[in-house]
């Protein structure tokens, strides 16, 4: 393997990963989407407060998948209504990004059913920038303990 860098505009295969050498750098290290989709970061969540409680990984706001678990997210809808609660939601495609795709609700009939996003309950009083919202993403990577 004669090359330096490996700079890929999407994930490399698994196998680009195998015999390569510690002088070589690749741009996307593997299985990185599990962090960077939506819907996988979203599934890590949930199995990490499964094995460690909800308090240790409260991190993200009441989230569902579509249209897997649209029974669940009907319930907890239909439950704050009942309180006489009308949070706004907010839909994600789970693979697009900057923004792309992305639309508020606050009536289960503007749920899209049929798609493969996730829904949540949006921030009440998000902190701004020039007054939009952002998000701060930190990637850390431990290459040895």
């Amino acid at each position: 393997q004669s090359w330096n860098v490996l700079w890929s505009n999407g994930h490399a295969k698994t196998y680009v990963y195998e015999g390569v050498n510690s002088y070589q750098k690749i741009n996307h290290f593997p299985n990185s989407y599990e962090v960077t989709r939506k819907d996988k970061l979203c599934e890590n969540i949930v199995k990490m407060q499964l094995k460690y409680g909800k308090a240790a990984f409260n991190i993200a706001p009441d989230t569902y998948l579509l249209p897997e678990e649209f029974n669940e997210f009907y319930s907890h809808f239909m439950q704050l209504k009942s309180q006489g609660i009308a949070p706004l939601w907010i839909v994600k495609p789970n693979a697009l990004s900057r923004g792309r795709g992305i639309f508020i609700i606050d009536d289960i009939g503007d749920v899209p059913i049929d798609e493969s996003c996730i829904i949540s309950r949006d921030i009440s009083n998000p902190l701004l920038i020039n007054g939009l919202t952002f998000d701060l993403r930190i990637y850390v990577v431990v290459s040895s303990i």
